[in-house]
Order: C-alpha cells, then sequence, then structure tokens
C-alpha cells in the first residue's frame, strides 16, 4: 500500500506497507524452513529505483524493511516491535522535484546535520530539528519525539565511539529529502537497548531514510534498517 512516493528525474523513492499472511512455509536466513504461524504481517518499506529513461529499465535499487519486526509480528520472537498496521493512506503522497531555492536549503540543512551527527555533536543535530520532530525509526516499537530521539542517539554513541553515517545516495523533491548508506562503527562500548556490551564488533548497516522539512528544520522523519542484520552483525543471532 503506497504510503509516499518521491521522483527526482529518472530517481523515485517511496515508502510502502508490505502486507500479508504467512500461510506457507519460509525460509530464515539461516536457509532453515519454518512452518506457517498463520499470523498477519504489517511492515513499512522504504524503497528506491534509479532509471534508465532511454531502455525504460531499473539500473539500480534497493529496498529496506525490518525482519526483526516481521518476526515479532509473526510470532517468531517476543522482541518489542511495531504492531500490525491494519490500515494506512488511503492513496499515496506524490511529490515531484522542482529543483528550485527550497529543495536546494533542504539538501544544505541535512548536509549541516549529518556533519553534526558524524561528530556526535547533540546540540548541533538539535540545531536542524524542529521541536516538533515525528521520528519514525522501523527498528523502534514507537514513534520517536525530538528528546527521545536524541536520547536513542546518545545510546549509540555510548556504545560505537566511532560510529558514522556515509551517503551513497542523497537528494530532493519538494519538502523531502532521499538519503541512503551505510552507518558503519565499532562497537567498543556498552549498547543499553540490545544488552550488547563491547565486543569489539564492527558494524556496517545499510538504511534509507526521508526527511521533511519546513522552514529549515526536520520535522518529521523516517529511517529504514535491519535490527535482525545488526543484532547478527553483534553475534546476537538474526531472525
Amino acid at each position: 500500500e503506497g504510503q509516499l512516493i518521491l521522483v527526482n528525474g529518472p530517481r523515485i523513492a517511496s515508502i510502502f506497507i508490505l502486507k500479508g499472511t504467512n500461510s506457507g512455509p519460509m525460509m530464515t536466513p539461516d536457509g532453515h524452513s519454518m512452518p506457517a504461524t498463520n499470523k498477519k504481517m504489517a511492515v513499512f518499506f522504504g524503497h528506491a529505483v534509479t532509471l534508465d529513461p532511454a531502455a525504460l529499465k531499473v539500473t539500480k535499487e534497493i529496498g529496506v524493511n525490518d525482519s526483526g519486526t516481521v518476526a515479532a509480528q509473526l510470532g517468531m520472537t517476543k522482541m518489542p516491535a511495531r504492531p500490525y498496521m491494519e490500515h494506512g493512506a488511503a492513496s499515496p503522497t506524490i511529490v515531484m522535484a522542482k529543483h528550485d531555492a527550497v529543495e536546494s536549503a533542504n539538501l544544505a540543512t541535512e548536509a549541516a546535520q549529518l556533519q553534526a551527527w558524524n561528530k556526535h555533536d547533540a546540540a548541533g543535530v538539535k540545531a536542524y530539528a524542529s521541536e516538533k520532530l515525528v521520528f519514525h525509526d522501523m527498528g523502534m516499537p514507537a514513534d520517536q519525539n525530538l528528546t527521545e530521539n536524541l536520547a536513542s542517539m546518545s545510546e549509540l554513541w555510548k556504545g560505537f565511539s566511532d560510529l558514522k553515517l556515509t551517503y551513497a545516495d542523497t537528494w530532493a523533491a519538494g519538502d523531502y529529502v532521499f538519503m541512503t548508506g551505510t552507518l558503519d562503527g565499532t562497537n567498543d562500548g556498552v549498547f543499553a537497548p540490545m544488552n550488547i556490551k563491547k565486543t569489539g564488533k564492527k558494524l556496517s548497516l545499510p538504511f534509507l531514510s526521508i526527511d521533511r522539512l519546513s522552514d529549515g528544520k526536520v520535522v518529521e522523519s523516517w529511517l529504514f534498517y535491519d535490527t535482525a542484520s545488526m543484532a547478527s552483525q553483534m553475534g546476537l543471532g538474526g531472525m
């Protein structure tokens, strides 16, 4: 079910709700077959493609959803996760890039916030966020406000002192900025949310993010990554 579609030339980014019922056996990441649970799942799915207009073909594609949430909704794990969503938007919001001053300013805001984030500068990150921020972290069981989001960042930085975000691609469409890349760091501290204690393991986690800005501030953010992949890289096992 489409929720948001952004278009900038040959690039399209979108947020969908992926829904279904587990009515048949399913393969786990380690190659084992699991019997059907007959439970429903509904998870947000971040997706982006780059097109070759002449050939009418996709040349690059990325899709990210949280398999930890899938596992929880299907009863495969008791970890806290977002509940099943019966209904999303009736129809998707579609935004076409204008290549104007607003989009350029929004890209500059995101670049400045990224620089502050990579310095682990909470005050710097906060400077570019609205006091009314709604943060949709797909790896968390509920949305966060600004205070909660800053607290989550602090926990990450405690657990990974060299943690940084690297963009592979970023572009704007209207009030929205799309970003994709990797989150990289070393677990050299305690990461309380996942009960991780200085494993010394390296983390490299793909992410997809879409921010909505107003008056130079981020007012809403959607962050897609896979908690099961993060747990596996830290030696905690996958889904």
